[in-house]
This record gives structure tokens, sequence and C-alpha cells, in this order.
């Protein structure tokens, strides 16, 4: 096969209903259903290590899990290249299933994000610029396309068989949280990674009727992108706080240490 589409929902219906979503948007791949995860003991357990296996939610573990039973359906089934989409999105009029496979079947990249939750620069002003690039990191690469260096949703992005397999041997244990996993792989250049503004798809939480209507209705300009809510962006500033610590139960516990000798030393003061 040579290519496919992997919807990851918990609930059948929730998927037929996405299904239907990516075919009214002019989608003609084969869909295949993968069955979102809701985390157990035992793979907290086995399939965890790091800061997930202590700290992990259920929603983590699982959302990890999910992905990594979409790369190895992918893989099973070999095809060239794989869209990977989750349940709560709704389709933008741009979305476009030849602009986001072309770059992989030429390998000119390895993975294309038209989900990726980055707000357009010019309707930022110049703060909200640096606060942008420094919570979600991109570069410039032209008018509508930038070269991914944080991830930030991966409710919708494609993937080429090549790095479907280096993704399966390289995170084989869930660690962080995918859109960490993945964001160090962007940021030591072993995975290039495209994206594209304005997205192709939005989560639906995101997509208000008069939001949605803002956003498309300046879709030619490329001057409109998803925003996410304070406290979506705020969570993930706080995972990236513990990403750039390169948390885990050993350094938690030598950071609660130091905070404890240092209390200690300010009550004897």
């Amino acid at each position: 096969m040579s290519c496919v589409v992997l919807i990851i929902s918990l609930e059948s219906s929730q998927f037929e209903r996405t299904r239907r979503r990516y075919e009214a948007a002019g989608g003609t791949l084969p869909v295949i259903h993968i069955p979102g995860v809701l985390a157990t003991k035992e793979q907290r357990e086995f399939a965890c290590t790091g800061f997930a296996k202590y700290f992990g939610t259920q929603s983590l573990i699982g959302c990890g899990l999910a992905h990594r039973q979409a790369w190895k359906t992918a893989e099973e089934m070999n095809c060239r290249a794989a869209i990977i989409l989750e349940d709560d999105i709704h389709f933008s009029p741009t979305f476009n299933e030849r602009i986001i496979l072309e770059p992989l079947l030429t390998r000119s990249v390895d993975m294309f994000v038209f989900g990726n939750m980055v707000i357009g620069l010019k309707d930022c002003s110049e703060l909200e610029h640096l606060w942008r690039i420094w919570l979600v990191g991109f570069e410039n690469h032209s008018d509508c396309y930038y070269d991914v260096k944080k991830m930030y949703g991966t409710h919708g992005y494609a993937i080429s068989r090549e790095t479907l397999i280096s993704l399966r041997k390289n995170l084989r244990m869930v660690t962080h949280h995918i859109d960490l996993e993945l964001s160090k792989l962007c940021k030591n250049r072993s995975l290039l990674a495209r994206g594209c503004r304005p997205n192709m798809v939005f989560q639906a939480h995101f997509n208000e009727s008069s939001q949605l209507e803002h956003r498309t209705s300046s879709l030619d300009t490329c001057e409109i992108d998803a925003c996410p809510p304070i406290t979506y962006l705020w969570n993930f500033k706080s995972l990236r706080l513990l990403d750039s610590i390169d948390i885990t139960a050993g350094n938690l516990i030598l950071w609660a240490l130091l905070c404890f000798v240092l209390l200690m030393l300010v009550k004897r003061r």
C-alpha cells in the first residue's frame, strides 16, 4: 500500500465522525482505526521510563502508546507514508493531501506537521512573536512553510516509512509527552520536520464558530493560525521547563534535597 490515514480514537463512533470529516475535506486515502489507549499500571511499569513512568498521567502515557501503535500499524502495512490524525479535529479549507505527502514521498523531509498549534507571526505583537519562538520554536522557511524545531500538538502529521522505522527504534519506551519526545529529535536534527501555516487541521475545542470564521476568512494570506488557550500555553510551558532540566526520578530527588537544604539554611538565619 502506498499511503494510508490512521485515526487514533477511543470510541468507534468518534472515529466514524472524524473519518466522515476527512472524506468531506477531500480525503481519498484508505482510513484505519487505531484504538486509543487508557494506560494501565502494567503499561506504566513496562512501557514507560523516566518522567512518564513516575509522574506521567494516564492520558500522557496512553497518547504515547497510541501513536506508537499507529507507527507499528503503518510499518506492518508497508506504507510509503502515513497520515496520522487524532479524533478531536476539524479540517481547514486548506487541507490538501498532495501538499502533505509530496515532501515525504520525495524524501525531502521526514515528517510534515499540519496541525502544530503555532500562531502566525503577522497576528502577533513583537512581544508575542518572541514568546511564540521561545515556546514552540520554528524557523521561517517561506511564507507558508517553516522548519519545525518544537512540536506543540500531534493531532495532525504525516510521516515517511523510513521515519516510522527510525521512531520505533529510538522511541521504544514512553519517556515524556509525545510532543516533547518528537521535539527532542527535531532539536538535535535527527528528525527533519516541516510545518505549514495556516494549519490544515484544528483541534475541535479550538474551533468555536466565530474563531473558525475569523481564521478561515484570511487563509489565502497565510496570516491566520491556531492560538491555544492560555491554559494550554501554560501547561506546555511547564512541560518545556521540565524538559529543559532533563527531569528524571533521580533528578527530582536531588532537586528536592537541594530545596530542603536551602530551606534549612534560611530558617537558621
